[in-house]
Parts: C-alpha cells; structure tokens; sequence
C-alpha cells in the first residue's frame, strides 16, 4: 500500500505527506516523510505496526 496526501499543518501550507509499509530493525511498519513545496524533505518517521 502506499499512501501520498497533500495536507496543510497549522501555518496552512500545503506539504505533501508519504507513508510506505517497510520494515526496519526486523520489525514491519511505515515510513512516513512530510515533503516541502521546494522538494525538501523536513521530517521523516518510521511507526511500527501502523
């Protein structure tokens, strides 16, 4: 599944938001990046389980 979303945050720009399943340390989840309107990335996260 992969899942891309533009979402503004509380400044109201719109960010385009990615979340991939992935495993990382033996242990199955997502990665998630919040990606600027420039093309850089400003945060990434990986969740377990969800």
């Amino acid at each position: 599944m992969r899942n891309v979303t533009i979402e503004s945050d509380r400044d109201g720009i719109p960010r385009m938001h990615v979340r991939l399943p992935g495993e990382y340390d033996g242990k199955q989840g997502f990665f998630r990046w919040i990606i600027e309107q420039d093309g850089t990335i400003n945060h990434h996260l990986s969740t377990p389980g969800g």
